[in-house]
């Protein structure tokens, strides 16, 4: 089978059309010349796989009824991916994404159909970065809603009926090889949702904390208990260390980590949001250490920092201090014709210095401002928004109580001042875990924002937890 595979892949690399007649070469004068065409290989093959793939299609899509009913595996295992070759992206998508194709395609096995899935989806995804030129991940989100989709098929299957055990087992191990794969997009929050699903499914069908699928969903969600990157003291034993990097002006380098093997600076969203800072505007993407397969790579010139989508590294607020995050930034440009007031000026200056860094002897990234600092982590996982109805929801032990003390209208100033009147954030969704600042200062000075204190917040101990009030605007 591989060498017909083999065969056939160089045919259709020299073998080449011109209107109806066989494309000659002109030094030979001879059709499929492998001398001449051997350079235009690659050309050839994706222009016949199109073609080729259209007319299978398209033929398909012509038979009656009945003729497609006793083709059902090529509707299963070769349609889609068909149409993906043929650039009739929009068809491959709405096929998948649709329950009777799903029901067929897992019909023979869930562990396998998901595999066949995941191949189809990727094959999607090369096909449109091929099509259009896109930034930003944007093929990402049709890839991510097709995984989204799947992960709600099979848990309304899961939930539909009584089913055997063995199956239900698939079912949880389809959601962790979907979760994976949304990894690959830095979609950690929504990745741990599916592999929370899939924890829950073994859990409901009896599987101990020493059962193979168990241990490896469990592996995964500890992947994605995400760290932000932050500036931390020099001597932290939180402190990133880069696996490879180069010294030079111009050099470039991976973010993959020697002081965390397997992980990496990583984006945390995979996207970028706008920010919008008085009245300056721009794209941003926080930073964290996830797996390494999700490293990217940093240019170094010129005291900064930039990855291939052309975003600056730099700290958030344009704030040099340790304790704040890091993030990807959109470049910031002022018109020299303008005329800048004096807080513009500054702020673009505070910017500017935020963004500039060194890469010191060990590996560690350090500003260019502020040595003694460098790229580090939290003490515990950063807390963040997930969906509604996420399964990974922190949700407060004592919320009734916290209502109640509301509602009795005692004097918002001495609620401040009474720590007996505030409740410990306990997380009942967290079994022994509570809501705690995640930076040992507390507070953190924010040097743009004069006069404003921040602090992160993390999943930690209860013990160590914060305390807290709601006030009358619904404030925690």
């Amino acid at each position: 089978h591989d060498l017909m595979w083999e065969y056939a892949k160089a045919f259709a690399s020299i073998f080449s059309m011109n209107g109806n007649v066989l494309a000659t070469c002109d030094l030979h004068g001879i059709p499929c010349c492998r001398t001449c065409f051997s350079c235009y290989s690659n050309i050839i093959l994706h222009r016949n796989t199109k073609e080729w793939s259209k007319k299978l299609s398209t033929f398909y899509a012509g038979l009656p009824s009945d003729s497609k009913k006793s083709l059902q595996l090529y509707l299963k295992d070769w349609l889609p991916l068909h149409l993906i070759k043929a650039q009739l992206l929009e068809k491959a998508y709405n096929m998948i994404m649709a329950d009777k194709f799903l029901v067929l395609r897992v019909s023979n096995g869930i562990k396998h159909g998901t595999q066949v899935l995941v191949s189809f989806i990727r094959s999607f995804e090369k096909e449109l970065h091929s099509k259009i030129e896109l930034n930003d991940h944007a093929s990402g989100s049709q890839t991510v809603s097709v995984l989204s989709k799947i992960r709600f098929f099979f848990l309304e299957f899961n939930s539909s009926m009584p089913l055997d055990i063995l199956i239900r087992g698939e079912i949880g191990c389809a959601l962790i090889m979907l979760g994976t794969e949304l990894q690959k997009y830095s979609r950690w929050a929504d990745s741990l949702d599916y592999f929370t699903d899939a924890f829950n499914i073994f859990h409901t069908i009896k599987y101990d904390y020493q059962h193979p699928d168990v241990i490896r969903v469990l592996q995964h969600i500890k992947s994605c208990a995400m760290k932000n990157v932050v500036l931390v003291s020099e001597e932290s034993p939180n402190k990133l260390l880069l696996q490879n990097w180069n010294m030079g002006n111009k050099a470039r380098f991976s973010t993959e980590l020697s002081s965390h093997p397997g992980y990496a600076i990583v984006r945390m969203r995979g996207i970028y949001k706008d920010f919008r800072f008085k009245n300056q505007s721009f794209k941003i993407d926080l930073l964290c250490v996830g797996l390494k397969e999700s490293a990217f790579a940093l240019d170094f010139e010129n005291g900064m920092m930039t990855n291939s989508d052309g975003y600056i590294l730099s700290t958030a607020l344009a704030t040099v201090s340790e304790g704040i995050p890091l993030l990807l930034k959109s470049r910031m440009y002022i018109n020299k014709e303008d005329e800048l007031d004096e807080e513009t000026k500054r702020l673009f200056d505070a910017h500017l210095a935020a963004a500039l860094f060194c890469v010191g002897p060990d590996g560690r990234i350090f500003p260019t401002k502020a040595p003694h600092l460098c790229l580090g982590t939290y003490p515990y996982p950063s807390l963040y928004l997930v969906a509604r109805g996420s399964p990974n929801q922190a949700v407060l032990k004592h919320f009734s109580d916290l209502l109640n003390l509301k509602e009795s209208n005692l004097p918002t100033q001495g609620l401040a001042n009474n720590s007996n009147c505030a409740f410990r954030l306990e997380l009942s969704s967290h079994p022994g875990m509570g809501i705690v600042p995640n930076h040992h200062d507390l507070a953190t000075p924010l040097g743009v924002l004069k006069g404003c204190l921040g602090v992160s917040l993390g999943l930690g101990p209860v013990e160590h937890a914060l305390s807290g009030t709601i006030n009358e605007r619904n404030h925690l």
